[in-house]
């Protein structure tokens, strides 16, 4: 079994080679979302706590790590100019299956 010391190590590398962003290009509205490649936790889980609501957790997460065209978005602007389609692919990028960044 591994030590502890040996386990934060193997994090930090992980962390450290998902630096930067990612950028994806909305198909109904045409903006830029851009989100950090390594999305802490802890910011999904103040979410969590903030909002019981499992949509809404959601949502406050995604504003909370994402810009939009370079600006931030509050939940309920999010919620009522986001339409469904861009709202899925926001929620695939940041919440889908990890990629190696490029």
């Amino acid at each position: 079994m591994g030590s502890a010391k040996s386990i934060i190590g193997k994090l930090r590398a992980a962390k450290a080679a998902r630096g930067g962003h990612s950028k994806i290009t909305l198909p109904e509205t045409g903006v830029v979302v851009t989100a950090p490649n390594f999305k802490p936790s802890a910011a999904f889980i103040a979410a969590q706590v903030n909002e019981p609501d499992a949509v809404k957790a959601q949502i406050a997460f995604v504003i909370n790590i994402c810009v939009f065209d370079g600006e931030r978005l509050t939940a309920d602007e999010y919620a009522d100019l986001i339409p469904a389609r861009d709202h899925l692919e926001i929620i695939s990028m940041v919440m889908g299956k990890a990629k190696t960044p490029q």
